[in-house]
């Protein structure tokens, strides 16, 4: 995965994160109100996602395209 397209996924998993977050505080009165645990769960996903998106290898690995050895 290159660089510019980890910049882009993880701007799509916070702007994901945000309009789920929006959603839950939706319809609440004047001064919203809190999230509670599901945007505790919410917070914790981008966490993850964020991390796994950046964990992974920049160079491509070629592993898959071994040649066999025909006898």
């Amino acid at each position: 995965m290159s660089k510019t397209s980890k910049i882009l996924a993880t701007i799509g998993v916070i702007f994901l994160f945000m309009i789920l977050s929006g959603a839950l505080q939706a319809g609440s009165g004047p001064g919203g109100r809190n999230t509670g645990i599901f945007g505790l769960i919410l917070l914790f996903g981008v966490i993850a996602g964020v991390r796994a998106i950046w964990k992974s290898s920049d160079d491509d690995n070629n592993a898959d395209n071994t040649s066999l050895k025909k006898d």
